[in-house]
């Protein structure tokens, strides 16, 4: 709840940003606030999904690591 009133609130975060960075920021912050309590899951890494992004077809080369 907190969250989605600082973004209405601080909207100049989303300024001159991809659709797809701020998707991929989401998913990473679900992730780490999700995080698995089991020590054999693998913890999410948010180079780690840039770098799953990128092999996909529709990756725009503007977003980088």
């Amino acid at each position: 709840e907190y969250i989605f009133l600082y973004i209405a609130t601080q909207t100049e975060l989303l300024l001159n940003r991809h659709m797809d960075q701020i998707i991929m920021c989401v998913f990473y912050a679900i992730c780490r606030v999700n995080k698995p309590k089991t020590s054999s899951a693998k913890d999410v890494t948010f180079k780690g999904i840039i770098e799953k992004y990128q092999l996909q077809p529709q990756a725009k080369p503007s977003v980088r690591i």
